[in-house]
């Protein structure tokens, strides 16, 4: 939760800029370069506990919010996901921009990587099946999305008597030998998808097993993929 200092810079800011000319066309065009830049908006994922494959939106430009809801800090917050709230014009249609793009997806999932080599010999069958007309896999999508997420901080880097498990050295407090080297040990949540940042941890960890004894042979890479992608999602599940 955020502290007073947290709650008055915030408020400060927004105070500042909200009578700015020109701050509402500058924001956009920061989105529009961030947006149009050549990166991922589609994440095709494999799910583990079967031999299937999900499409993700990965920036969503619906917007919802969590508010307090009660004066208990552990009482729920009120959530509104507010899903598909963003129209756009495609070719002189207005469309529900979230909803059709992850169906266009979808399709091309269906149509063209599951029908090709080699994923055409490991899919048995598509659901929905891949020769649809476009409307009905927006219908699909629409009865069956839903939001994804990556969870992180569940072994937060902190001090030990703030609630922390392992230390700066990713060594989980109380051992000598047990080190934890995923996203949980984040002590604050990712504003964007975690691969970076978890790369950027498997870097660090790397180079303190460099350090350990017999560890010289280790060798790691600088060249690391990089993801701008937003951690919000959305799938049809």
């Amino acid at each position: 939760m955020l502290n007073h200092a947290d709650h008055a810079a915030a408020s400060s800011w927004l105070n500042a800029t909200e009578n700015i000319p020109g701050v509402p066309k500058l924001q956009l065009e920061i989105f529009k370069e961030l947006w149009f830049r050549d990166q991922p908006l589609i994440e095709v994922a494999w799910q583990f506990q079967h031999p299937s494959a999900t499409p993700y939106n990965l920036m969503p430009l619906s917007q919802g919010t969590v508010h307090i809801n009660n004066s208990d800090p552990f009482a729920p917050p009120a959530i509104n996901p507010n899903y598909n709230r963003i129209n756009a014009t495609i070719n002189g249609t207005n469309v529900e921009w979230d909803m059709w793009f992850l169906a266009k997806a979808t399709q091309y999932y269906q149509t063209k990587i599951a029908t090709t080599r080699p994923m055409s010999s490991v899919v048995s069958f598509t659901d929905p099946q891949y020769d649809l007309p476009f409307d009905e896999y927006l219908a699909d999508v629409k009865r069956r999305t839903g939001t994804s997420e990556h969870l992180t901080g569940g072994n937060l880097m902190l001090p030990e008597e703030e609630g922390g498990v392992v230390d700066t050295n990713l060594l989980v407090y109380g051992t000598h030998n047990v080190r934890i080297v995923d996203g949980s040990v984040f002590p604050y949540q990712p504003s964007a998808h975690p691969m970076g940042l978890t790369y950027a941890l498997a870097v660090r960890a790397a180079r303190l097993f460099q350090q350990m004894p017999g560890g010289g042979g280790l060798t790691v890479s600088e060249q690391l993929p990089r993801s701008n992608a937003s951690a919000s999602a959305t799938a049809p599940f």
